[in-house]
């Protein structure tokens, strides 16, 4: 909805999951209490 709104870009869904699985961020760990704090999360580039 971003990239609609503000880029006038559209793009599916898969798209969106294709994206992020390449780059290693395709699912959310379900517990990331126990990870260091500078690891917990990888933020995007």
């Amino acid at each position: 909805m971003y990239l609609q709104r503000y880029h006038d870009v559209a793009i599916s869904t898969s798209g969106v999951w294709r994206i992020l699985k390449k780059v290693g961020l395709n699912r959310l760990p379900a517990s990331q209490r126990y990870e260091h704090r500078s690891i917990r999360w990888k933020p995007y580039e």
